[in-house]
């Protein structure tokens, strides 16, 4: 059955937003009958996230199994203007620059620069942020793209 099945990319629809990888993958099959099989993390993509992606957002890269692109209507979000391909690269070059934290795990230079000069962590990055301008991070909490874009001097 698998025959004639190929790999897409795809961001999700607005109405995936705010849903764990998980929940996504259940009702993406039940919809459309593809298989969102990983997700990219930190530029990097990951099968089958379940633990780390807790929110998938407007710029959370998916990666499915479809016998064609139409399959993924109803999934993949409708916006003219988002292409799966630009965002992919645009968080690959917002997570290039990375170092380890106190606490052993990796974080953006934003973060870093927000805590060199004494702001603590998260401060001033819109973490509520949702949708459009959010990025997820390993948790799938989010930050504000404007502000990784400026740490990665975009």
């Amino acid at each position: 059955q698998g025959v004639g099945h190929e790999v897409y990319g795809l961001l999700p629809a607005k109405e995936f937003w705010g849903m764990s990888f998980g929940d996504l993958t259940v009702e993406a099959h039940k919809r459309a009958g593809i298989c969102v099989f990983a997700a990219q993390i930190h530029g990097k993509i990951e099968p089958a996230p379940l633990k780390r992606l807790k929110s998938v957002n407007a710029n959370t890269v998916l990666f499915a199994l479809a016998q064609d692109e139409a399959d993924l209507e109803g999934v993949a979000t409708e916006d003219p203007n988002a292409d799966w391909r630009e965002v992919f690269s645009q968080n690959r070059k917002l997570w290039a620059e990375q170092t380890p934290s106190e606490e052993g795990f990796l974080e953006p230079a934003v973060i870093r620069a927000s805590k060199s000069a004494g702001a603590g962590a998260g401060a001033g990055l819109g973490t509520e942020a949702k949708g459009p301008g959010a990025m997820p991070d390993a948790a799938g909490a989010d930050a504000d793209a404007s502000g990784l874009a400026a740490a990665a001097g975009a």
